[in-house]
């Protein structure tokens, strides 16, 4: 959700507005190449749950970008989300987890967890919102080279929420 960790896949991308994924919640169990917990969301059989994120246009030409980032994950295209400012359903991609990548227990690594909670607070998501996924259990990456780390502390700091690494 940070725009800033966005821009660097997709230098188009700019936030539209928030919406609501009535139905689904967000975990952490897409198993990534590093064995950490990445974020997927994740059908409820309850609608009284739902996610909230960060709605973007990105440029044509660079959805392949976007679908190379995003190993593991399937585009789902007719994916319905409420808009939070106009109340109206809306058809947007979104990218799921793939069953074959979904693992039980996984935690992401404390920079992964840092930058969703900084796309919250940017996007402004509701407080209490932004303190379930603050609360959330992340674990230390001592692999201080990876370069999706570095990466991803680079966009933290460009966006002034390096303090959310660090805390």
């Amino acid at each position: 959700m940070l725009d800033e960790r966005l821009q660097d896949r997709c230098p188009s991308a700019r936030s539209v507005g928030l919406a609501r994924a009535p139905g689904f919640y967000i975990c952490f169990e897409k198993c990534s190449k590093d064995k950490s917990g990445k974020v997927t969301l994740v059908k409820e059989k309850t609608v009284d749950m739902e996610a909230l994120g960060v709605l973007f246009e990105i440029d044509e030409d660079e959805h392949g970008c976007l679908n190379e980032a995003e190993k593991g994950y399937d585009p789902t295209g007719e994916f319905i989300v409420i808009r939070l400012d106009t109340k109206k359903d809306i058809s947007v991609t979104t990218y799921l987890a793939n069953t074959s990548t979904l693992v039980d227990g996984l935690f992401p690594y404390d920079w992964y967890l840092a930058l969703i909670v900084a796309g919250a607070i940017q996007h402004h998501l509701p407080d209490e919102y932004i303190t379930m996924l603050d609360n959330g259990v992340a674990i230390t990456d001592k692999n201080l080279e990876r370069t999706e780390r570095c990466r991803a502390l680079a966009a933290l700091c460009r966006g002034g929420y390096m303090h959310l690494y660090t805390k």
